[in-house]
C-alpha cells in the first residue's frame, strides 16, 4: 500500500502529509484500531526486542559504532523497558497477593 495514498475508512481519516502523526499517535491509535490482540502484540515486541538488545549488546555495539544512535543509548533504552516491566510485575503480583 502507498503511504501517501489518500485513503479513508469508518475509522481513520484520509493520510494528509502536512498532518503527520507522531509515534505515540501511531502506536496508540494501532494499539486502540481493530484487535484488542493489537496492544498484545505491541508489548510483546518490545519485551522481545529489548530482550534481543540487551542479549546482543557486544556484536551492537560492533555494528552501531559511528551510526545515528550511541549504541550505549539504545542498550540502556533496552535495559529500562525490562526494568519497567520487571517493576510493573512485581507491582502487579504484589497487588494479586494482597486481594487473593
Amino acid at each position: 500500500m502507498d503511504c501517501l495514498a489518500s485513503t479513508e475508512t469508518a475509522n481513520h481519516k484520509p493520510y494528509n502529509h502536512m498532518t503527520r502523526k507522531t509515534n505515540i499517535e501511531r502506536v496508540t491509535e494501532f494499539m486502540e484500531f481493530g484487535s484488542p490482540l493489537n496492544q498484545v502484540f505491541v508489548m510483546e515486541a518490545l519485551r522481545s526486542y529489548s530482550e534481543k538488545v540487551i542479549a546482543q549488546q557486544n556484536e551492537l555495539r560492533t555494528k552501531m559504532k559511528n551510526g545515528f544512535v550511541e549504541p550505549e543509548a539504545w542498550i540502556q533504552c533496552a535495559s529500562q523497558w525490562q526494568k519497567h516491566l520487571e517493576n510493573n510485575i512485581c507491582l502487579l503480583s504484589s497487588h494479586l497477593n494482597r486481594v487473593t
